[in-house]
């Protein structure tokens, strides 16, 4: 050791009115033998499919022993998991399928060693479909039945706490010259933190719709998404149900939207489909929804 720190410091890498520390033994290796497992990454998948996750271990042991947890069975399930690392290679898969929309936590045990990662559930991207008018049917059908005041109300914020038509929007604005009479912005997402939900937005304004006999109908009936007059314009969202549930927080609703700037003479219309669920944060309960494009249409005002 005295020889070491004599030459270092005929060298000059030790200066005569500072200090150096030099280990003369191996401090790294007791930590580069340990048993510890490899990181997987997070990773999103595909409602309704299967995906096989490879394991590695560093300095495996023979016979160790081997636990793998999913956070929320109801969103992500494990299958083909071992118990024992029989032959001591430290590698082994497990199989996750994808049950419902939302996260889990994987956490993986091997010995005493530890890790985990997040599996993200998602719906298939779809693509978005045109809109296509009824036989008869056409953009001055679907502009005067949007100018309805008592049976239309458009608005861009989201409330969960009500289920009824909220009352600071108006039925479609149209100007004397055939122009929006305002613009109708996007849904920006709603974060309640306090309540523990995270709803997400939507491009445009919500465009609120009820029957002539009913308006303050109830969102979430388990009846047709759109009303009796809307159905009869369009050919694409008859078949559409409403069967979601707000006190469970569970299923899957629909909406139209209204995207236009003051002064255009034209607006996007679209349908989305939002689903409903509650995804598990650590120790927290998450009332989640989110949307889905599914059609689109164009509409000039003529």
């Amino acid at each position: 050791m005295k020889k070491l720190l004599g030459i270092l410091a005929a060298t000059g890498l030790v200066a005569s009115t500072g200090s150096i520390v030099v280990s003369c033994g191996n401090d790294n290796s007791e930590q580069s033998n340990k048993t510890s497992i490899k990181k997987i990454e997070d990773k999103d998948l595909i409602i309704n499919t299967k995906e096989i996750v490879s394991v590695e271990v560093n300095n495996p042991v023979k016979d160790s022993t081997i636990s793998v947890k999913s956070e929320d069975e109801t969103v992500l399930k494990l299958t083909n998991v071992p118990t024992k690392d029989t032959d001591g290679t430290g590698k082994f898969q497990i199989e996750i399928e994808a049950l419902k929309i939302g996260k889990s936590k994987v956490e993986i045990k091997y010995a005493s060693s530890t890790t985990s990662f997040t599996v993200n559930v998602v719906e298939q991207k779809q693509e978005v479909k045109d809109l296509t008018f009824k036989s008869g049917k056409s953009a001055t059908d679907l502009i005067n039945y949007l100018k309805t005041e008592k049976e239309v109300n458009i608005y861009n914020e989201i409330n969960v706490t009500t289920r009824v038509k909220p009352e600071n929007g108006k039925a479609l604005q149209i100007s004397e010259d055939n122009k929006l009479a305002t613009s109708y912005e996007d849904t920006k997402d709603f974060n309640d933190e306090k309540n523990n939900v995270k709803i997400q937005g939507f491009e445009g304004s919500l465009i609120h719709l009820s029957e002539p006999a009913q308006t303050n109908q109830v969102i979430e009936d388990n009846t047709n998404a759109f009303t009796k007059k809307f159905n009869e314009i369009f050919n694409e969202v008859s078949e559409l149900k409403n069967n979601a549930d707000l006190d469970k927080f569970t299923g899957e609703s629909f909406v139209a939207t209204i995207k236009g700037a003051n002064g255009e003479s034209k607006f996007n219309l679209a349908i989305y489909k939002y689903s409903l669920s509650v995804e598990k944060e650590g120790d927290k309960s998450i009332k989640t929804s989110k949307s889905t494009k599914l059609f689109k249409l164009e509409v000039k005002i003529a």
